[in-house]
């Protein structure tokens, strides 16, 4: 889908720093800045899609649509879309130098105030099963969401406040010539002034409170650093550290509660399998291409969407550990350096899809399925039998999870600038896991842009950024024909490992209404075919596992997470630049 993105940014700083005495320094800035974005159309329509492909079940005569298909209106997601974030931002430090220590301390603040209005699916998303149907009106399914009753559209969008306090205070040290040691620590303080609208519907279903928020939530980061400086006439030194780190407040992520409560916007999800016309001898609301004047289901039929978080969520942090070696050779002042890096999760993100439901059964390879009629046809309509249908299936909890890690070790060479000349050449061997990758702005999203056996696990996989092995080098060389202005050459070289994939079933393969079902690969006996499936088709498929190294070496068993990767990248880029005269006396450009 075509959209456009217009976004505006302004910023202005003012910083201030002053030499009291001859060993106490200050530091002051204080600043502010403003964010606006609007997503929008040409013209504003409902979101159409058309499944070219559609089967019927004989058993049932349910219908169910496959690829290709064709996308047509405006993409549901660009309904309403704008943000409006105001910041302020403070900064006051001190310094003080004291013979072998270098005191630093001070305190940071940042404020936002944040305007979401994300009116998704306001003008209706349909999905035919068919062009006969498309021609004749008859949608598969039917998505909408419209203000509830009592409520505004300027009621959808979330309006708070978020003020962030930072505490530091750190000390470097130098007992000796040869070691210095820095250590410090520093506080975070979170508060929120207001709470998304109280659902009571929600929290007696569910157990806990729609309105929790991020408000008083602290964190105490202690951190750690040395570097040793070995006495000798070419450079040698060991440098490391460790400490915990916090990410900023990914704002976006705890805005999804205060739009998504449930209570200011009624979410309507109609299904017709059956393929019936909508309004004929039925409820079932008229197809309308008038994305104002969309025709709402009975009333009863509304759900709400509700996105919540978890009333002991800690932002994400981990713990950062590094120990390094570098060394200068005896060969035309080359570097070697030698590096180790490893990432521990303290308190990662884990989205749960709380409308689920308990499973209704086992399928043959052992994970859950959730089909109102186990072992029956997967249709739209029979996903999540036990689901609580006062809610929307997108309804969603942000918690934590301690799980996942990565490392990375990494070997190099670098030629310092001299003799018109500069190189080097690394190597990086990493390893990366985690559960959810945060991907995306919506809850529904972060929680669905994954790949599982059962939703709702807590289990870490490789990572949508891991990158095995890595090979870069670079060479630059220069020289001065034209008097003073310099001519430069340059090369760089990334080669890497391919991103990892996940290899997933095309359809809902478990009856949780999401096709990120990781795929059983199967042994010969283990599938039955479609009836009158040639010969030929079977060892085509069965071919197809055998030429591929993860699919043939793991049958029998469910695919992993991310566990294949792509082909090997190969990438060079070269740059030339030429130094020319200024517009001003001494100034020279490029």
């Amino acid at each position: 889908y075509w959209y456009t993105k217009n976004s505006d940014t302004k910023n202005t700083v003012l910083q201030v720093f002053d030499d009291w005495t001859g060993n106490f320094s200050t530091e002051a800035k204080i600043g502010y800045s403003q964010f606006s974005q609007v997503r929008t159309v040409d013209t504003q329509q409902p979101q159409v899609w058309v499944d070219l492909g559609m089967s019927v079940d004989p058993k049932t005569g349910k219908q169910k649509g496959s690829a290709p298909f064709i996308d047509l209106g405006e993409d549901q997601f660009s309904h309403y879309n704008v943000l409006d974030i105001k910041t302020w931002k403070g900064l006051f430090a001190g310094t003080l130098y004291l013979d072998e220590h270098t005191i630093k301390g001070g305190v940071d603040f940042q404020q936002n105030k944040i305007y979401n209005l994300f009116g998704r699916t306001q003008f209706g998303a349909y999905e035919f099963y068919g062009i006969d149907n498309f021609e004749k009106g008859i949608y598969g399914s039917y998505n909408l969401y419209q203000p509830a009753s009592g409520y505004t559209l300027a009621d959808v969008a979330a309006a708070w406040t978020l003020r962030q306090y930072g505490f530091f205070l750190q000390d470097t040290w130098q007992p000796t010539g040869n070691l210095s040691v820095q250590y410090g620590v520093r506080v975070n303080l979170n508060k929120t002034g207001n709470k998304p609208i109280y659902n009571p519907t929600f929290a007696t279903a569910f157990g806990y409170r729609n309105d929790n928020t991020i408000d008083g939530m602290k964190l105490v980061e202690p951190r750690l650093s040395f570097n040793y400086n070995f006495d000798g006439d070419r450079m040698m030194q060991v440098r490391g550290g460790v400490g915990l780190f916090q990410s900023n407040p990914p704002t976006v992520w705890m805005t999804n509660p205060y739009q998504n409560n449930g209570m200011t916007v009624a979410t309507y999800s109609v299904f017709n399998d059956q393929g019936l016309q909508p309004g004929v001898g039925n409820t079932l609301p008229v197809f309308s291409p008038n994305p104002f004047a969309q025709n709402l289901p009975p009333p009863g039929s509304a759900q709400m969407n509700v996105d919540t978080i978890d009333p002991n969520f800690q932002l994400p942090s981990v713990w950062k550990m590094s120990l390094a070696f570098d060394r200068e050779l005896p060969w035309l002042g080359t570097i070697f350096s030698a590096e180790y890096q490893r990432i521990i999760t303290r308190n990662g993100i884990l989205y749960k899809n709380i409308n689920l439901g308990a499973p209704t059964g086992i399928l043959p390879d052992g994970r859950n399925q959730y089909w109102k009629t186990p072992g029956g046809a997967s249709i739209s309509g029979d996903a999540r039998a036990n689901q609580d249908k006062r809610f929307s299936g997108t309804s969603t909890l942000l918690t934590n999870t301690h799980k996942g890690r990565a490392e990375a070790l990494t070997l190099s060479l670098k030629k310092p600038f001299s003799e018109n000349w500069f190189g080097s050449v690394g190597v990086t061997f990493g390893n990366a896991t985690e559960v959810n990758p945060g991907t995306s702005s919506q809850a529904s999203s972060n929680y669905s842009n994954s790949a599982w056996v059962n939703p709702n696990d807590d289990v870490a996989s490789t990572s949508n950024y891991a990158i095995k092995q890595r090979l870069n080098a670079s060479l630059t060389w220069q020289h001065r024909f034209f008097g003073d202005y310099v001519t430069s050459v340059s090369a760089f070289y990334d080669g890497h490992s391919g991103q990892p994939y996940s290899w997933t079933f095309g359809n809902d393969a478990n009856g949780d209404s999401y096709r990120t079902d990781l795929i059983y690969i199967p042994n010969k006996g283990d599938v039955s075919f479609k009836a009158n499936t040639s010969q030929a088709v079977i060892d085509q498929f069965f071919n197809f596992i055998q030429s591929d190294s993860y699919l043939k070496d793991h049958q029998g068993a469910i695919a992993g997470r991310n566990r294949a990767a792509s082909a090997w990248v190969n990438q060079v880029d070269l740059s030339f630049r030429q130094e020319v005269p200024g517009i001003f006396k001494g100034n020279k450009g490029e």
